[in-house]
């Protein structure tokens, strides 16, 4: 039953003696009997579901067995976002509240970008502001971006997608401008600053961007931003014609290949043919649904997740060209 699977129970032991909230695991989550290799384990080692289930499983000893080690704090922000890909958001959420109320003496690591309570906090108010996302839950979700102060471009951009997807273009808008625009460095993070403005309906800005990226060196980014760049206004849905259309997008494993069904004017299903990227993570598998659930190509908000979901977003607005009326 539905209500087994979601059930979640409290954590033998928590991140600190001193924290006041207390972590959850979902059940299916039984942890190691030995250390295997528990230690090493991190993110970039998930591979697909199951690969991420067995990361997760090790984070979990790692916490429970190493309550001196100064990568708890760093391995609970893994186990938080391994959660969320895993469609867990409530499991996610009791984890992302416990980094939000570490305590002052917290001991960090020297992990880049997060060896200071600062980040650690900042990285938990994104993560539930991502999680009461999935759950539909606008009030929480915004209260959690209105305490985050960006880092950098990639936390704007981040935000920028949360408060569109809650219907704060305004605030959507602010922060795209708050960014380096054209100049931003990472070609990769300049692309989906540019499908944000797309969504925006700031075409200028989204074609500029595209253009920018003629000439960068990442092969796939360069690719997707010509495919972009080809491709007209984001038609409305009264100009949508409903049936079944293919897309593709250059991507790192490959080609994506998928297929859109268009039903009353709007994305109503996403189809993967062919999808290279199973082996960067798990949140994959929840892109069609998120997909079909906005009704349009979006960007998925997810940390890491950002050239999986811009190879949809492209592959997906490829399909929805294809329905446009003439």
């Amino acid at each position: 039953m539905a209500w087994k699977r979601t059930l979640i129970i409290l954590a033998a032991t928590c991140m600190s003696a001193a924290t006041a909230h207390a972590a959850f695991y979902p059940l299916w989550l039984e942890p190691l009997k030995t250390e295997d290799a528990g230690v090493q384990a991190a993110a970039g080692g998930m591979d697909g579901r199951r690969g991420t289930a067995e990361s997760l499983r090790r984070l979990r000893f790692c916490i429970e067995n190493y309550p001196d080690s100064p990568y708890r704090p760093w391995y609970a922000l893994q186990l938080a976002d391994g959660l969320y890909e895993l469609n867990e958001p409530d499991a996610a959420i009791s984890w992302y509240q416990l980094l939000e109320s570490l305590p002052e003496d917290t001991k960090f690591a020297d992990v880049p970008g997060f060896s200071d309570l600062d980040a650690a906090r900042t990285e938990a108010w994104l993560g539930l502001a991502r999680s009461y996302t999935v759950k539909g839950d606008t009030r929480r979700a915004v209260v959690a971006m209105s305490r985050v102060l960006p880092r950098n471009d990639a936390d704007r951009v981040l935000m920028a997608e949360l408060q569109l997807l809650h219907n704060r273009r305004q605030s959507a808008i602010d922060l795209a401008g708050a960014t380096a625009g054209v100049q931003i460095a990472d070609p990769a993070l300049r692309l989906r600053l540019g499908l944000l403005y797309r969504n925006l309906r700031y075409y200028n800005q989204a074609e500029a961007i595209f253009k920018s990226l003629a000439d960068c060196d990442d092969p796939v980014v360069k690719s997707q931003a010509a495919q972009m760049y080809k491709l007209s206004q984001l038609p409305t849905p009264s100009n949508l014609i409903d049936g079944e259309y293919d897309g593709s997008s250059a991507a790192d494993g490959g080609l994506l290949e998928l297929k859109v069904k268009i039903s009353g004017g709007s994305v109503s299903g996403v189809k993967f043919n062919s999808f290279p990227l199973k082996a960067a993570g798990a949140v994959y598998e929840a892109l069609p649904r998120r997909l079909a659930a906005r009704g349009q190509a979006f960007c998925d908000p997810v940390h890491g997740a950002d050239r999986q979901s811009t190879a949809v977003f492209v592959a997906v607005a490829d399909a929805v060209g294809k329905a446009r009326r003439n």
